[in-house]
């Protein structure tokens, strides 16, 4: 009588633990810093946070992100990256975004009433990122707005 239940807790146990891989999910982008502006071009620095809730290891391999302000694109993140993720974690990835200085400087007037009352713009970011778990890609998506201080942005519009 101990082997039956024996055997069905094993295979229990079993199909339990192999459960299918958690689609990551996209958290945040924080800690901007502008870097060289090259003619029409600057580089923006940051921070991309995302989450593994699988308790495997992944690993991030594509960005594809616009960087949006009053519904036009400044700036893009397409970028090929081979960043090991750790299991169960939240994790950053570095971005660098090339983004448009007139484009900027264009959208900056219809941005006064947001920054006249806040000092911050609001900035939003929309895309995917390509992550894979046990070689299954995942495309994780971005939508998110972050109100970026208006010092941050100064260098962009002198």
């Amino acid at each position: 009588m101990k082997s039956p239940i024996l055997f069905f807790s094993v295979v229990i146990l079993l199909f339990s633990a192999c459960q299918k891989p958690q689609e990551p999910a996209f958290k945040r982008m924080q800690n901007f810093n502008v870097g060289e502006v090259k003619g029409n071009q600057v580089e923006i620095f940051a921070d991309a946070v995302l989450e593994n809730p699988n308790n495997i290891n992944a690993e991030v391999v594509f960005l594809d992100i616009d960087m949006i302000m009053q519904e036009k694109i400044i700036g893009k993140i397409n970028d090929a990256k081979q960043v090991k993720v750790p299991a169960n974690s939240e994790f950053i990835v570095p971005v660098k975004i090339m983004a448009s200085v007139d484009v900027i400087k264009q959208n900056w007037l219809t941005s006064a009433i947001s920054i006249l009352s806040n000092g911050k713009v609001p900035v939003k970011f929309s895309g995917f990122v390509t992550i894979k778990v046990l070689k299954i890609p995942f495309k994780v998506p971005v939508d998110f707005t972050e109100h970026l201080k208006v010092e941050d942005l100064r260098v962009l519009i002198k």
